[in-house]
């Protein structure tokens, strides 16, 4: 089973002697990882600005979409964060 497992690969040793596997596609395979990649392009590309959203979100704590402010993370202060580690309720 190993061995047709491996015939399968083509094996590519580069510069560094490091053993680079590269899988050998057929037409249809090769195809159907393009439509694979174009769909998430397209995601990408359609959610972009969600997704800038919440990288926004994770520097400053402000969920904000189209303009809106939909959510602000609350910090609690250092002092209640000691009190909790310490049970000291």
């Amino acid at each position: 089973m190993a061995q047709i497992f491996y015939k399968s690969f083509n094996s590519i040793v580069n510069r560094e002697l490091k053993m680079v596997i590269t899988p050998k596609l057929t037409d249809e395979q090769k195809k159907t990882l393009e439509r694979m990649h174009n769909r998430v392009d397209y995601i990408f590309e359609t959610y972009k600005e969600y997704f800038d959203a919440l990288a926004e979100f994770d520097r400053t704590g402000v969920l904000k979409i189209h303009g809106k402010v939909l959510y602000v993370r609350k910090y609690e202060s250092e002092k209640e964060n000691e009190d909790k580690y310490l049970n000291l309720q």
